[in-house]
């Protein structure tokens, strides 16, 4: 019972984010076809019911699978093939419908019969994968078995289902022929919308475009040709933090020296200093002019904080930018 709960009170909490993924979705399929106030109000029902059954279902696999194999699932890829499903779902939806507006019939066919069900339309929906489904998926894991999962998704169902009542007003609109074409072209623009969801996650379209508008670029400093700039006096300290990255270009440089040294580097030169104490600003004014990317901390004295370093440097990366550099301090204590 406490699950059931827990799913509501999830749903609850997200049925605002729910209704902004569905409603595109459910919102032009209800416009296209004209329905009175019982025929609404049941196609809208008959909408939760397909959701319900795809939530019980899901509910049933994550708690079957378990927290387990959570991890090892392609959540990105089964996203990105859920939102082209939804968006082949509602071109053939408004194809089949604009067809029947244009000879003024009703669409007729086995297949075509499909096109705007509400039943088909929720029990699409129920398998996208988006951020609340994902947020419940993630607890379905975690929740000791078939039984827990289905009743989490029992209840995240209720929950979320609470925002989709009041589109029950939309095939009343539909009485208009003008209403139902907008359902049309709606469909086909929630359409485009979910392709391009599904490509961004296969490709990740927004960080390109975010790159390309920032004109910007990403550096792995684990993989990338690095400069390691050791400022330390100390050649022990070079050789220790050298074995960890052996195809960087090593500079040896006297703590009061080091910044002549970066002066004579190329622009998009990736850096990572190490130093003794605290660079001052004419450090940094020279990366950022210079175009350099710079990434510092203080030197290693032991091969625990060398490995520390690798490890930090193997698990982020950084993004840089084209028209400057940068001077970066990394998160990791001093010696």
């Amino acid at each position: 019972m406490s699950l059931l709960i827990e799913g509501l009170l999830l749903g609850l909490s997200l049925g605002v984010t729910c209704i902004a993924t569905c409603a595109p979705v459910y919102a032009p399929i209800l416009m296209q076809t004209e329905r009175g106030a019982l025929g609404a109000l049941w196609a809208v029902v008959l909408m939760s019911l397909g959701r319900f059954l795809s939530y019980a279902a899901v509910g049933v696999a994550a708690g079957a699978i378990g927290a387990v194999a959570a991890g090892t699932l392609p959540i990105a890829d089964i996203a990105a093939v859920s939102y082209i499903f939804i968006a082949f779902f509602l071109i053939y939806t408004a194809l089949v419908r604009g067809r029947a507006e244009k000879h003024g019939g009703c669409p007729t066919g086995l297949l075509a019969k499909f096109a705007g069900n509400p039943f088909l339309a929720g029990l699409v929906t129920g398998f996208s994968v988006c951020p609340p489904f994902i947020g419940a998926i993630t607890r379905g894991f975690d929740s000791g078995g078939a039984i827990g999962g289905m009743l989490l998704f029992t209840g995240f169902f209720v929950g979320t289902t609470l925002y989709f009542i009041p589109m029950a007003v939309l095939p009343l609109f539909a009485r208009r022929r003008l209403i139902r074409i907008a359902g049309i072209l709606f469909s086909l623009i929630a359409a485009l919308w979910f392709i391009l969801l599904g490509l961004d996650h296969f490709f990740d379209l927004r960080l390109k475009a975010e790159m390309y508008f920032e004109q910007a670029y990403l550096v792995d400093y684990a993989q990338a040709e690095l400069v390691l700039l050791d400022a330390s006096g100390d050649p022990a300290v070079t050789e220790r933090t050298a074995k960890l990255f052996p195809n960087a270009q090593r500079i040896a440089a006297a703590p009061d020296r080091y910044t002549d040294a970066l002066a004579t580097l190329a622009p998009a030169t990736n850096v990572l200093l190490l130093v003794t104490t605290v660079p001052a600003e004419p450090v940094r004014t020279l990366a950022i002019e210079k175009k350099l990317n710079v990434v510092w901390t203080f030197a290693p004295r032991t091969d625990t904080d060398a490995l520390a370093l690798k490890d930090f440097l193997s698990s982020y990366i950084i993004k840089a930018r084209k028209s400057r550099g940068f001077l970066f301090r990394l998160p990791l204590d001093a010696p």
